[in-house]
């Protein structure tokens, strides 16, 4: 944060600069959108200058609409205002957008009158937000970059390795009854998927303008939130399953695809991590491991060993086991993808 202190302080001053080079009388304004628009991360600043943008035109259009059809009076601005906001709703959700073409309306009617032209003090209004957003955007860039796409892998790659360790958690729970603190990692885990989805969206403007990809980070955000979903539906049957019971039957073939499906999440961690080398992976034993399963869940029907138990724990069982082979589906997929 003191590195984006020190390069809003540096584009702020620079669009100062500019402004006073090309004699704009009101560069202030390109000087405020310069510090709104820089934020933390590439893909930030990409965003806020497009709402910035789309909300001043709108705001400046009404504006000189208004003052080349009306003079200007308090019901003239209150009814200008309720239009212009109307249409930024309209026009889109974001409420920088709303707020910009409300400013930028309210600024052309209380400060133009007695200013020449009210299309060139409009258009004035709208070259001065196009420098300061553009400053704002190259600095970005070009000054030490922070991108949301590396603060986004990062995250996914921690998610990656949470939910594996949350998967052995489940598994010892399921198979020996150990205790789990299931609320407070449930938070955590879901806290992170949502900071995620936010950095998301910025990391896809970083890669429209770097022409670059920005798929995977869907790919692998969605499959993370399925794996979350699988996990923690894991957790409730291993909570109300007695230790004790079928799955005793099933603790090696269990405990290896599950030793298997911990081991490939933190293998697609390293991989999914920003500065990762590009390495070959080792051969996925999931198949393996699924069919192993399968084979035995085979024997144990032919020697009808469920009738020993309570029908509810065999149930619980087979639900456990179907679970887990969806979550080793899911990564071999996520592997694919990445």
């Amino acid at each position: 944060m003191l590195w984006h202190a020190a390069r809003t302080a540096l584009a702020a001053t620079a669009t100062l600069l500019l402004t006073q080079l090309l004699g704009l009388p009101y560069g202030y304004w390109a000087v405020i959108s310069t510090i709104i628009v820089m934020q933390s991360s590439l893909g930030g600043s990409i965003l806020a200058g497009v709402r910035r943008v789309v909300g001043t035109t709108l705001g400046a259009f009404v504006g000189i609409l208004v003052l080349l059809l009306l003079s200007p009076s308090w019901w003239v601005m209150g009814l200008s205002i309720f239009l212009t906001l109307a249409l930024a709703t309209l026009a889109t959700r974001a409420q920088e957008t709303f707020r910009m073409a409300g400013v930028t309306l309210v600024v052309i009617l209380l400060v133009w009158p007695g200013h020449g032209s009210v299309l060139w003090f409009g258009l004035e209004r709208c070259m001065e937000i196009l420098i300061g957003v553009g400053v704002a955007l190259l600095f970005s860039l070009l000054m030490w970059p922070n991108r949301a796409g590396n603060r986004l892998r990062q995250e996914l790659a921690e998610e990656t390795r949470g939910l594996a360790n949350w998967l052995q958690v489940a598994v010892r729970r399921f198979l020996s009854g150990d205790e789990d603190d299931e609320h407070s990692r449930v938070d955590l885990l879901a806290d992170r998927l949502r900071s995620s989805r936010e950095l998301h969206e910025l990391a896809v403007q970083e890669a429209i303008l770097m022409r670059g990809g920005g798929a995977e980070y869907l790919i692998a955000l969605g499959t993370l939130e399925r794996i979350f979903g699988l996990i923690r539906g894991l957790n409730r049957i291993a909570a109300v399953t007695p230790s004790d019971g079928y799955q005793q039957r099933l603790e090696g073939e269990i405990t290896s695809l599950a030793t298997e499906c911990v081991a490939f999440m933190n293998t697609l961690a390293d991989r999914i991590q920003p500065g990762a080398q590009t390495q070959h992976a080792r051969p996925s034993r999931l198949p393996v491991a699924v069919e192993t399963m399968e084979d035995r869940l085979h024997e144990l029907r032919d020697e009808r060993a469920t009738a020993d138990y309570p029908l509810m724990d065999v149930a619980n069982v087979f639900a456990f086991v179907q679970t887990l082979k969806s979550l080793a589906v899911e990564l071999e997929w996520l592997s694919l993808k990445w």
